[in-house]
């Protein structure tokens, strides 16, 4: 365990909440009492970057903003104080192209952000994508290939019914290419995206930018897209709920899970309380 953590940074979705829920009532007040002793709080996120993800501290109604908000798996970094969001590396238009035709007559959704959640290209409207509607009042376009691949994006995301994951996966796998990167980051959902970008390639951006060691910088994560972001800091942390893949790479694992305040329980007993 890191003795003297500076910066404490965790996805969000199945680590710190569940999509569109609160933080547990435990990891609220652990994050409180970092902030209060001077740790910089960040959020890694696969989300798009707007107003959207970097109001989650407003939202949960914590009594601080975050210090800084990766977006799009480390495609997008916000830092706090700054007007701009920075985008790195997008997924060219013709990657997009080529992974769309090989996937598209798959049984499977494919959403390209066009515009944060403001403007969302969709090969169909899902349940996830009804869902986006309702909680992001998001404007959604059913398009095709070429209408898809007409602009570069900071990831092609996928999503598909777990029965054909197989079928997907293996696709996925039979058209490999430098030109991309394909990540899980829930059950159902793949991500593509240009292979220099992830969670822990933005991580070290803002550290080099004010001047905290990876040595200081405790992660917490539970989905393959996690898994950069853990390896970059000095302390990664797992929940109990993550895959194997990412408990894999962790130096510790949560004894609660998500639902039960699995981050907060392990600030309090490893750092917070000692």
């Amino acid at each position: 365990m890191i003795e003297n953590i500076k910066l404490f940074v965790a996805d969000i979705d199945g680590t710190l909440c569940w999509k569109g829920e609160d933080l547990h009532p435990v990891t609220k007040q652990a994050l409180e009492d970092l902030h209060t002793q001077g740790v910089k709080i960040g959020l890694a996120s696969g989300r798009p970057l707007d107003y959207r993800t970097i109001d989650y501290m407003k939202n949960w109604k914590m009594s601080f903003d975050a210090d800084f908000v990766i977006g799009m798996n480390g495609g997008d970094l916000y830092i706090n104080g700054n007007e701009e969001i920075e985008h790195f590396y997008p997924l060219s238009k013709e990657s997009i192209k080529e992974i769309c035709t090989f996937l598209w007559d798959f049984d499977l959704n494919i959403i390209a952000y066009k515009n944060g959640y403001d403007h969302i290209l969709t090969k169909r409207v899902d349940w996830f994508m009804e869902e986006s509607i309702k909680r992001n009042k998001s404007h959604v376009e059913i398009v095709g290939i070429d209408e898809m691949a007409a602009q570069d994006t900071g990831k092609l995301e996928i999503h598909y019914n777990l029965d054909c994951e197989q079928e997907v996966l293996a696709a996925v796998a039979a058209h490999p290419s430098d030109k991309w990167i394909c990540v899980k980051t829930f059950m159902g959902t793949i991500e593509f995206l240009d292979p220099r970008i992830n969670k822990g390639f933005a991580l070290k951006q803002y550290c080099d930018r004010v001047g905290i060691s990876l040595d200081n910088v405790i992660a917490f994560g539970d989905m393959d897209n996690d898994i950069p972001l853990l390896e970059t800091a000095g302390w990664a942390v797992v929940l109990k709920n993550g895959n194997e893949a990412t408990k894999a790479v962790a130096d510790d694992i949560t004894e609660y899970d998500c639902d039960e305040g699995g981050v907060g329980h392990y600030l309090y007993d490893h750092y917070i309380n000692r």
